[in-house]
């Protein structure tokens, strides 16, 4: 009588074990297959930044609060939810979404490791969630300052493009490998990856003027912002020019982002341009004095690399301000709000570089240098597309893009 009871359990069972070691056989079916057994072990596949309506009501209040970001409180659900319901089918999603929350607490190891958790127990059963773990998880990374596993787990990514949506298959993917490259100093592959992020925008908004010209889709504010994003690491002076490298591009998609006049991404990318720029401002002004040699000629040697680096954030806010649209031309006018902010930015960090970049040397009076740089030009640039990518390439190819 029990073993009449337990076989169609042992039959569910052997239909599971049938259908994973069909979909690892069988190439011309994996996805199908997949499917199927997620179906069996329950596993949703849901890695929205939107639930699904179906999901439970404490994982929906946990995704609303990470919106809200109000990181610990979703944090603690998530992670109780998970305790409570160890069976549930939401599970590996809900494991998946306390990541971001962990990445809202900048807590970026333990959200890489919840991460890879998720890569590892969706293999062949959830590759769409195992997909955006993985992506998620190339944040992490760039966080953590290691550009290299950055790029392998990003290029490991674009291999997996069935499971992409389009908007980050097309735009954000190549956009970040074309960052992560220009870090690691490989800038003809920046370059490429760069032309490949500008095609696929492109290409996207012409799909969507064709569906609706008026209308700006929802996807679209939140592509440039992840296409742009920048405020993940902390740069130091050692690793300056590394985290400078992708500013000329990043800030472009950052800008539009804002002027989009879309929430939350608009005031996003704005907060994440304006914190960039402090950040690098803040690394030049905290400078490192060595204690060794003549205090005078140690603190000049520094006072000019600060100058030099002071040079480089001045030529990029000047590409960045003849980005500005008039008022007249932003899509959306309740962006006036987060435009206003980035200008506004513009406008102090200016005044505060034409102070320092007037200050004398160290130890001496004012000299042509010093006068050579105070009349760096604030003005409009003639092409703000590319005149710092070539400055770091010419650099790089010369053997002089070292750090100090």
């Amino acid at each position: 009588m029990n073993l009449i009871r337990t076989l169609p359990r042992i039959g569910a069972m052997v239909a599971v074990l049938f259908l994973l070691s069909s979909s690892l056989i069988s190439c011309t079916s994996t996805r199908k297959d997949a499917k199927k057994v997620a179906m069996f072990l329950g596993i949703v596949e849901d890695p929205h930044f939107i639930p699904s309506p179906q999901a439970p009501a404490e994982y929906k209040q946990a995704l609303a609060l990470i919106d809200e970001e109000k990181f610990a409180d979703a944090l603690a659900i998530l992670n109780d939810y998970v305790i409570q319901e160890p069976t549930s089918s939401y599970v590996q999603s809900a494991a998946f979404h306390s990541g971001r929350a962990l990445e809202g607490l900048g807590r970026w190891k333990e959200a890489s490791e919840r991460y890879r958790g998720v890569v590892v127990a969706c293999e062949g059963v959830a590759p769409r969630l195992q997909a955006m773990a993985l992506y998620r998880l190339s944040f992490c990374w760039e966080a953590l300052a290691d550009d290299q596993q950055t790029v392998a787990v990003l290029f490991d990514l674009e291999k997996r493009s069935a499971e992409l949506p389009k908007e980050i298959l097309s735009a954000e993917l190549p956009a970040r490998l074309a960052a992560a490259y220009a870090r690691v100093g490989n800038f003809d592959r920046a370059l490429d990856y760069y032309k490949k992020a500008e095609a696929g925008i492109k290409q996207l908004k012409r799909a969507r003027t064709m569906e609706d010209k008026a209308a700006v889709p929802t996807w679209l504010p939140r592509t440039l912002y992840f296409m742009g994003s920048m405020s993940l690491r902390h740069v130091s002076w050692s690793d300056f020019e590394t985290a400078f490298r992708p500013l000329a591009r990043s800030q472009t998609y950052l800008l539009e982002a804002a002027e989009l006049g879309m929430e939350p991404w608009s005031t996003r990318a704005a907060k994440d341009l304006i914190a960039t720029y402090r950040d690098l401002w803040r690394t030049i002004e905290m400078a490192p004095i060595p204690m060794e040699g003549d205090p005078v000629v140690t603190r000049r040697e520094v006072q000019k690399k600060q100058w030099d680096r002071a040079v480089l954030v001045v030529e990029t806010l000047n590409e960045l301000r003849a980005r500005f649209l008039p008022p007249s031309q932003i899509p959306n006018q309740s962006s006036t709000e987060q435009t206003k902010e980035v200008e506004g930015f513009v406008a102090e960090l200016d005044k505060l570089t034409t102070k320092f970049l007037a200050e004398r040397p160290v130890g001496e009076g004012l000299t042509s240098d010093a006068k050579r740089r105070r009349a760096v030009p604030r003005g409009r640039v003639l092409d703000p597309d590319s005149s710092l990518e070539q400055r770091f390439i010419e650099s790089a190819r010369a053997g002089k893009d070292q750090a100090p």
